[in-house]
């Protein structure tokens, strides 16, 4: 169950909390890279097909379409997880294009960069205290509150990425890359109803069909193609919950030209059915 819920262009905060026991692996995707903190209570996440224990204090940082699930919730504690939550885009579509470097943390990862980061770590303290700032700045919404979580998050990823793996002379993509690249899904966000092509996408952002792939990849972790599904599947969830229409004209609506592909993307995505969230 999550509660507390707050949020941003691009970015979320939120509770996750859930009750004692085993729990079966759901496997599902979506396009945002995830930072948690366990703020109580222990258990098992599964983490690409790899279980790593958790206990309270601990954090731990998903890339965006990295399947995890947790498994098991066990101890006496209730268990309480606060998540930032944020699209790819937050890091690098800003002035400072030197903020792409934190992208090394979420997206092809070497053995420096954990997947848990223990409570022992000296980064580990730090960094919660700053999330947990970031979520009273959400809730109080005082003066300037968006830039200080963009400076928060900054810091605290910052902070990870010396503790593990920064590396000197780390390429820093161009800023016109990245400004084209927020046209174009920009374009697919108000365009998801629509037959896109990839040829049609990457005309907006000034790119060829192959060099344009390979950057969205690079800034975001996931194809075009991955992206653009999650997306509709997001949209669909949305109106089942908010409106009565019929599960093909849901599908139609988002992008779907049949009920074997939407139920088919829907099953990927979620690991649910549509059934599910009426």
């Amino acid at each position: 169950m999550q509660y507390n819920r707050q949020s941003l262009p691009d970015m979320q905060i939120y509770h996750t909390a859930l009750p004692k026991g085993k729990r079966d692996f759901r496997e599902h995707h979506h396009t945002e890279c995830e930072i948690s903190l366990i703020l109580s209570g222990e258990g098992v996440y599964v983490i690409g097909g790899r279980e790593y224990a958790f206990s309270a204090g601990d954090i731990l940082l998903f890339g965006s379409n990295e399947p995890h699930c947790i498994t098991e919730i066990m101890g006496d504690a209730p268990f309480d997880m606060l998540t930032v939550k944020f699209e790819p885009k937050a890091l690098w579509s800003g002035t400072d294009s030197e903020a792409t470097l934190l992208l090394k943390l979420f997206f092809n990862r070497d053995e420096n960069v954990p997947v848990r980061i223990s409570k022992a770590d000296a980064e580990a303290k730090q960094v919660s205290s700053l999330m947990l700032e970031a979520e009273q700045e959400l809730i109080q919404k005082n003066v300037g509150y968006a830039l200080k979580i963009r400076i928060l998050l900054y810091t605290a990823l910052l902070g990870l990425l010396r503790a593990f793996g920064y590396e000197e002379g780390a390429h820093t993509p161009r800023e016109q890359n990245t400004a084209c690249l927020s046209l174009a899904m920009d374009y697919i966000g108000q365009n998801l109803s629509s037959d896109l092509s990839l040829e049609e996408i990457a005309s907006v952002a000034a790119m060829s069909k192959a060099y344009f792939s390979t950057v969205f990849k690079k800034f975001n972790g996931i194809s075009p193609w991955d992206y653009i599904t999650i997306k509709r599947v997001e949209r669909a969830i949305m109106l089942l919950k908010t409106t009565n229409l019929k599960k093909l004209e849901i599908a139609e609506e988002c992008g779907f030209r049949s009920a074997a592909n939407f139920y088919k993307a829907f099953k990927k995505v979620t690991g649910k059915m549509p059934k599910d969230y009426l």
